[in-house]
């Protein structure tokens, strides 16, 4: 497993790819205390990948925790299936799971109330469209 950092902002963005095994699993457990809970963090896990079901628990045990243990929450953007599976359960106030990398930027810039209200003035635009466009076929 390969980690890359870089910033948008306050926000640092963690770049995991490659595969993901105990033993990366195990160096990336003793480093995440001391990178990852003193900033708002965006895991971008679309490139990382596993071998069958080695580290992956292990490594969403370790995003739990660090989640906790961050006073901003932690993002994962663009997981893979099997990873938001094991993720959801721990989705709420500490850990969020986003469809895309830039929504999740959006949510930390934001802040969590006022990213909800521009997303709920989102859908009411696209809802207004949405209906106009099928007046329109009718």
């Amino acid at each position: 497993m390969e980690a890359k950092l870089s910033w948008y902002g306050d926000i640092m963005i963690v770049d995991l790819s490659g595969h993901l095994d105990f033993e990366s699993v195990s160096n990336f457990r003793k480093k995440s205390d001391r990178h990852f809970t003193q900033n708002k963090v965006i895991f971008f896990l679309r490139d990382l990948s596993f071998v069958g079901s080695t580290g992956i628990k292990d490594f969403v045990s370790v995003l739990a925790e660090l989640s906790e243990k961050n006073p901003f929450g932690l993002g994962v953007a663009e997981a893979k299936s099997e990873y938001q599976v094991l993720l959801e359960p721990y989705q709420g106030h500490t850990l969020v799971l986003f469809n895309s990398l830039d929504m999740a930027k959006r949510f930390f810039s934001l802040g969590h109330l006022e990213f909800e209200e521009s997303n709920s003035k989102v859908e009411e635009v696209s809802e207004s469209i949405l209906k106009q466009n099928i007046n329109k076929l009718a």
